[in-house]
């Protein structure tokens, strides 16, 4: 029988095998942290068809107290990826018992786990991914713009119930997310934003505000000559 650990170590290693390495790990932020944070940053090098690998700063922030999903939490998110990529292409709705997702990632079926599941989907559900990159406007050196797209992955999401009286678990519990089509539409492609993801480097986030100096520090992540490790 597999151990907990062996378990975890599959589902992401799935996770990475069919989004590909960099777009699995942005997914799987946080797993086994300690620490909630409400922001998380990145610089990813990524392409769109035929076009040279371009810089994006892309940032994931908690619009709850709750902050992003840390230490297990991360493990729901992705047996519900996984659950997506086995469903039609055509669909961007996942539906699932709560004993089987807990069955997927080693825990009990309690009414504490199934708790726990919905804490979870709930928390992705308030995550919002902001993509910022910059277009050069009349190849003039010097005169990158900033355009910046927000994204909420997950668009809706929607349980039945967890038990019946008692403690006596529903078997029939379950639940339904939806979502986002943009988001959906870039994991199958192998990224998000439309473009296929080839690199990712985790940075400090930047205190977005729209200033110019903040813009300024953008500006630097995306046209800097190297990733900072």
């Amino acid at each position: 029988m597999a151990t907990q650990t062996e378990i975890e170590q599959r589902l992401i290693q799935n996770v990475r095998r069919v989004c590909g390495a960099p777009l699995g790990d942005f997914l799987l932020a946080g797993y086994g942290a300690d620490e909630r944070v409400e922001r998380r940053a990145y610089v990813v090098r990524a392409r769109v068809g035929q076009c040279p690998v371009q810089r994006h700063y892309i940032e994931v922030r908690a619009d709850s107290e709750t902050g992003l999903p840390c230490g297990r939490e991360p493990l729901v998110w992705a047996a519900t990826l996984l659950t997506f990529f086995e469903g039609p292409r055509d669909s961007y709705v996942v539906g699932r018992h709560h004993r089987r997702l807990l069955e997927t990632i080693g825990m009990a079926d309690t009414a504490e786990g199934r708790a726990f599941v919905e804490d979870v989907l709930a928390k992705y559900l308030r995550l919002t991914i902001i993509e910022a990159k910059a277009h050069q406007r009349m190849r003039v050196p010097g005169d990158e713009h900033i355009f910046v797209t927000r994204q909420h992955p997950v668009v809706e999401f929607q349980s039945n119930g967890m038990a019946t009286t008692g403690n006596v678990l529903n078997e029939d519990a379950s639940f339904g997310l939806e979502f986002n089509r943009a988001f959906s539409t870039g994991l199958i492609n192998g990224g998000l934003f439309t473009a296929e993801w080839v690199e990712l480097a985790e940075i400090e986030p930047v205190a977005w505000d729209g200033t110019a100096a903040e813009v300024n520090k953008v500006l630097k992540h995306i046209i800097g000559d190297t990733l900072r490790s």
